[in-house]
């Protein structure tokens, strides 16, 4: 009996000991998290709002601004000269792109290639300036007659345009009347009013709608691919421009232009190009 009872006193012992660590260990956690609040009220200042206000600062940091654009920080100008010849290297057509952005406008002036002009003193159609004197006549031949003095220029052959027409998906033009041509090289059935177009039928609408509609259909083009889209692109496209074409337009000059164009396009507030007369002053 003496053995059992010195049994039992030792398992007292050890369930005295565990109780006291139970103990010591649970008010060691009553501690810890009584620091912690401290610490956390104290990052606070001790002001449960302040939460919410942090909250609320943090989810405006990381929301985005949105980019406002508006043609009114806009004062660029320039007259870039286009020119697209046929097939035996004559000019089909030419056009120039007047942008005085500080008011407010783009124009187009576009001469077809047997137009006639007046350049050294002589009566001369467009082809013929060209055949002549190339791109520095045209130049010249636009400030003479138009006043217009040409600060870039680029020069396609028709079926490089051709190509150049087709880095776009699609373009939007006001079909200003019925069309239903046939030819060797081509036919051409549309009907009147705005629709989207492939690049194929905008470049033989732009061959065969002659000089009344011309301008017209050129502004259109011009809204319809300076978008957003295509600003995001334009890099490709410039590459592509400048491959296709004989330009005297860099690298530097798109580089320079490029925030310019990003505006315009990006723009709330993006006007339309209008045909040249029509936004001549009076």
């Amino acid at each position: 009996m003496k053995n059992k009872k010195n049994i039992f006193s030792e398992n007292n012992f050890y369930k005295d000991k565990f109780k006291y660590f139970i103990i010591a260990f649970g008010i060691f956690i009553v501690i810890l998290a009584a620091c912690s609040v401290a610490l956390f009220m104290y990052s606070i200042d001790f002001d449960l709002s302040n939460i919410i206000e942090t909250t609320t600062e943090a989810e405006t940091v990381t929301e985005p601004e949105e980019e406002f654009l508006s043609v009114d920080s806009l004062t660029d100008k320039s007259n870039i000269m286009f020119v697209i010849l046929s097939d035996d290297g004559s000019v089909d057509y030419m056009f120039t792109t007047v942008v005085d952005f500080e008011n407010t406008s783009i124009r187009v002036k576009q001469l077809d290639g047997n137009a006639k002009v007046s350049y050294s003193n002589a009566s001369m159609t467009v082809s013929e300036v060209y055949s002549e004197y190339s791109e520095i006549g045209l130049k010249t031949l636009m400030l003479n007659n138009f006043g217009i003095e040409i600060n870039k220029y680029a020069v396609f052959k028709g079926s490089d345009f051709k190509k150049f027409l087709s880095s776009f998906d699609s373009i939007t033009v006001n079909v200003v009347k019925n069309i239903d041509y046939k030819s060797t090289e081509f036919n051409l059935e549309l009907t009147a009013g705005a629709q989207m177009l492939s690049s194929d039928k905008v470049y033989n609408y732009l061959s065969v709608c002659g000089n009344a509609y011309r301008e017209s259909v050129l502004c259109d083009v011009i809204y319809s691919v300076l978008t957003p889209e295509n600003v995001e692109n334009s890099s490709a496209l410039f590459k592509s421009f400048a491959n296709l074409s004989k330009t005297d337009i860099s690298i530097i000059d798109y580089s320079d232009s490029l925030n310019t164009i990003k505006t315009y396009a990006c723009a709330a507030d993006k006007f339309s190009p209008v045909p040249y007369e029509n936004g001549a002053e009076q």
